[in-house]
């Protein structure tokens, strides 16, 4: 609670801090006072920060069905953001052998919208054994997202959580959480590894500021040795194969696709 409501009153700012005059000067200049207006003062030492390990993760991605078992694999083997996976779209954010996802958006209430970041415009190159999956679970199809709702809309990750995510959590007995422990898993395989920084930080959308020198552009320009890294390093957790009678690729069961009961 105390984390939210620190980025409510950021919200605040940006939104004053952005009237400005004809000559880009701010109409309503502040100096905030974080300890006169009493904001809380947010530890991130106590901060939640749930993970889990490798096992624990193999064991969520195999009790999930159809196409929530290769979204959550693929949430865990990338590190990508739920926002920036479910704006995937085949034929233009992935790579034509499913090796390479192409950041170029994310989705946000059902809309399409730039990445977080400038630093979220990216290339995630993915082990063989989850780029087969994919193109597996893509099957024929040549656009589309890839992941969607039954009629192709975009699903929505409150739903996932709902339908998917929680309810695993729950038979497995685990704590209560979001989809981020997974790209938080997915940090610390590449930390684990003997992989640079720098292509940590760019596969994990990490600002960095040797990222913008001439010679680490080039580094992660090179596709060729960004997939070596890539298949080096691994998924960090066995993957189990996509069942075939849990349903056609692209669609979710019918209890996925109900919209979520309000809070």
């Amino acid at each position: 609670m105390m984390v939210l409501h620190v980025s409510y009153f950021q919200v605040v700012q940006s939104v004053v801090a952005s009237a400005v005059n004809d000559e880009g000067e701010r109409i309503h200049p502040r100096k905030w006072d974080s300890h006169f207006i009493g904001l809380p003062v947010v530890n991130p030492k106590k901060q939640n920060r749930p993970t889990r390990t490798a096992h624990e993760v193999e064991q969520i991605i195999s009790h999930a069905q159809g196409q929530g078992h290769v979204l959550l694999a693929l949430l865990a083997g990338s590190g990508v953001r739920i926002g920036e996976v479910v704006a995937v779209r085949i034929g233009e954010h992935l790579s034509s052998d499913c090796s390479t996802i192409y950041v170029r958006q994310s989705m946000w209430h059902g809309k399409e919208q730039d990445p977080k970041s400038p630093a979220a415009v990216r290339d995630v190159d993915i082990p063989e054994k989850l780029a087969s999956l994919l193109a597996e679970f893509i099957g024929d199809r040549k656009d589309g997202l890839l992941f969607c709702t039954a009629s192709g809309k975009p699903l929505c990750p409150r739903n996932l959580l709902r339908d998917v995510l929680h309810p695993i959590l729950r038979k497995l007995k685990y704590p209560q959480m979001g989809f981020h422990f997974l790209r938080r898993f997915r940090e610390s395989v590449l930390q684990m590894s003997e992989a640079r920084a720098l292509l940590v930080d760019y596969w994990m959308a990490h600002e960095n500021r040797e990222m913008g020198t001439r010679y680490a552009k080039q580094l992660v320009e090179n596709v060729e040795w960004r997939k070596e890294w890539a298949e080096k390093i691994g998924l960090g957790f066995n993957l189990t194969s996509l069942q075939p009678e849990v349903g056609k690729p692209g669609q979710l069961l019918e209890s996925e696709t109900q919209p979520a009961k309000a809070a």
